[in-house]
Order: C-alpha cells, then sequence, then structure tokens
C-alpha cells in the first residue's frame, strides 16, 4: 500500500543518513549524486518517534539515534556533563556503569571490535557485582583493594565495573589508539580519574609494553580469544600473573562457533597453570550477561584437569563460559 511504501521509504533514507552520521561504510553512490538526509517530514520530535528507538540498532548505542531521540542528557538520569560534546549517550549496564561504545569501522585501517560492548564482558562484571553482593562469601575472593589489571580492556567494562565494587588501583590496558581513547572517555563518564584507572597501551605480542606482574593482585580479561591471537594472549596472561605474586586470573569467554578453547587450555595446562570453571550444581557452564544476577546463584568454580578440558571446549560454541586461572 501506500501507506507501506512510506514506511519503507522512510527507514532507507534514515539508514542511508545513519550511516554517513556515524562514520560507517558508506552506501555505493554515482559520481555527481549528492548525500541524502533524512526527509523534512521525519526532522523534528513528531517525526523522531516514529523511528526506531537505539535499541533496535544493530550498532547500539547507535551514535545517530541515542543524540536525536534523548538530547544531551539521555533518559537514565545523566547529567549533561557526563556527557562529552559530540558524543553519543552512554549505556549504562545492570551494574550501574556507564559504557559507550565506539565503531568497529573506526579511523583505522582495520576493523577494531574492543570499541564494542560484548556479552562475556557483561557477564564478568556481573559475576563480580554478584560474588561481591553475597554476605558470607562467593565462589570468588571479594575485589576490596586489590589491585587489578585488564587485558584487552576494549570498553572496560569489567576493570570499571571493579573500580565501582571496591577494587583498588585498575590498569585498563589495549594496543589500540580509539580503544585507549575510548577508555579515557569512559573512565572519565564514571567519574573516575587516574588515581583510580590508569589507562595502559599493552600490546600481547610485544613483551617490551608489559607491566612489572608483582603490581597486580587480579588480572580479569573478556572477549580475548579469536583472530589466533591466543598464544599472544596466553603469554601475556602468563607473564601479568607473575611466579611468586599469588595473581588469580579470570577470563570470560563467549559462545564462538570457531572456539579456540582446546588450544587455550593446552597452552594454559603447558604452562603450568590451573584451570577452573564456573559451573552450576549439575556441572553445567554458569554465565549470563543479562538480567538479574541471581542467575549466578549457587554456582561454583570446578577444577578443569586435562580429563574435563575436552569437555568444556565442546560446549564452546554453544555456551558463555568463565574460568579461573592460577598457578598449581
Amino acid at each position: 500500500t501506500g501507506r507501506q511504501a512510506g514506511r519503507q521509504a522512510d527507514t532507507f533514507w534514515f539508514s542511508r543518513w545513519c550511516l554517513q552520521a556515524a562514520g560507517l561504510a558508506p552506501h555505493p553512490r554515482r559520481e555527481g549524486m549528492r548525500p541524502m538526509g533524512p526527509p523534512r517530514r521525519l526532522v523534528g520530535a513528531r517525526g523522531l518517534l516514529r523511528l526506531p528507538t537505539p535499541g533496535h540498532c544493530r550498532r547500539s548505542p547507535c551514535p545517530v539515534l541515542l543524540p536525536l531521540r534523548l538530547g544531551a542528557a539521555g533518559r537514565r538520569g545523566l547529567a549533561a556533563a557526563d556527557i562529552e560534546p559530540g558524543s553519543p549517550a552512554p549505556k549504562r549496564t545492570d551494574e550501574g556503569t556507564l559504557i559507550s561504545e565506539g565503531s568497529p569501522y573506526g579511523g583505522s585501517t582495520h576493523l577494531v571490535w574492543g570499541s564494542v560492548l560484548w556479552d562475556a564482558g557483561l557477564a564478568l562484571a556481573k559475576f563480580f557485582a554478584w560474588n561481591e553482593a553475597l554476605d558470607n562469601g562467593g565462589p570468588a575472593s571479594s575485589v576490596r583493594g586489590k589491585a587489578v589489571l585488564e587485558l584487552g580492556a576494549g570498553t572496560g567494562v569489567v576493570g570499571l565495573t571493579l573500580r565501582r565494587l571496591g577494587a583498588g588501583r585498575v590498569t585498563l590496558t589495549d594496543c589500540e589508539p580509539e580503544v585507549l581513547e575510548l577508555l579515557q572517555r569512559n573512565a572519565r563518564t564514571n567519574r573516575l580519574d587516574s588515581e583510580d584507572v590508569d589507562v595502559r597501551e599493552l600490546n600481547w605480542a610485544d613483551p617490551a609494553t608489559f607491566l612489572p606482574a608483582s603490581a597486580f593482585d587480579l588480572v580479569v580479561a573478556a572477549d580475548v580469544l579469536y583472530s589466533r591471537k591466543d598464544r599472544w594472549f596466553v603469554r601475556a596472561l602468563d607473564a601479568h600473573m607473575g611466579k611468586h605474586s599469588g595473581a588469580t586470573a579470570f577470563v570470560a569467554c563467549p559462545p564462538r562457533t570457531d572456539s579456540p578453547l582446546a588450544g587455550f587450555f593446552e597452552m594454559l595446562l603447558g604452562r603450568g597453570l590451573h584451570i577452573e570453571r564456573l559451573e552450576d550444581a549439575e556441572g553445567q557452564p554458569v554465565g549470563s550477561a543479562r538480567g538479574p544476577a541471581i542467575a549466578y546463584a549457587g554456582s561454583r568454580f570446578e577444577a578443569l584437569p586435562e580429563g574435563r578440558c575436552a569437555a568444556a571446549a565442546a560446549d564452546g560454541p554453544h555456551r558463555l563460559q568463565i574460568f579461573r586461572v592460577r598457578r598449581c
């Protein structure tokens, strides 16, 4: 019908405008064509109400829809001063941490996926929040006062949540310039200064960028096993746990059809590290990115000796998993 055709046209126009405004990959354009913007009838409060919400955008939080629909302050009670000029409003996690994302198609010559908020990071942050709230202690020790290192921090959701839970100094590390800038911005948005959170460049492939292992009690990482960089990550993890530091590591892995867990376990065991998995009473992996933290109730860490590693690796394509790594 004519009405349906109008809606489809609105979607096409706005989609094209989003791509250009957000600096994403543009649609092909013939020479001489002028960039399209939204139809005039869509500009303004009434028009915007007919547009999709930011949550419908696959690049949520959408860098275009959020500023338009929410304005400078957003709907979540943020003060305008908490949002840097020209930046989209941040997303608030279930634990209250404010996280902005960047486009993986940014100014770099390659895709930068670390600037996206992924489920494994949300799940690990939620686990720590649940564990910290237990009166009689949970499967992990308290993070209060501990020096924390996050490897491949991306948006920093895990490390920033730990700082809000009472951890001591938190060091967020990554190797992409765009991601390091995003980490600084997210720290400022959560009103954390350099005394609370330190952002450092750390390249797993370059040991010269590694930090002193003795400086950390806790090492965390989420969504870091991909693109055949597993051996680099394991080397960096091992180096920052130290031989005598007593540091404990927590690694969260999302389900992946090309799950690298079998090789990951083999490398950890080869370095003399002890692996445990967060499981429920039936021995199934526990990991929840959204919703109430009660999903972790009754969970505990169970050892993954070599014989059980194969079963855990088989869960890799299907289940989000959280592992604890310690020295034997």
